[in-house]
């Protein structure tokens, strides 16, 4: 089932998978440059992850490539 179409002017919800706060202010400034004001939330692990995937729903999940506890 695919979600609901975004009404135009509704912020866009982003999970942030990042250890580093720093990293994930730089990556919303980028947003915020672009026109956009996100929603968002940071995560740093596993538990936290499952956690806010099942407490909404997100537009996109931007996650840190390499992530301790995260990576294989």
């Amino acid at each position: 089932m695919a979600p609901a179409p975004k009404a135009k002017d509704s912020p866009l919800r982003l999970l942030l998978v990042d250890d580093s706060e720093a990293d994930a202010d730089g990556l919303l400034a980028r947003f915020r440059e672009a026109g956009h004001e996100p929603q968002s939330r940071r995560v740093g692990s596993a538990g936290e992850l499952r956690a806010a995937l099942s407490s909404q729903a997100w537009d996109a999940l931007l996650c840190k490539h390499r992530l301790p506890g995260l990576s294989p």
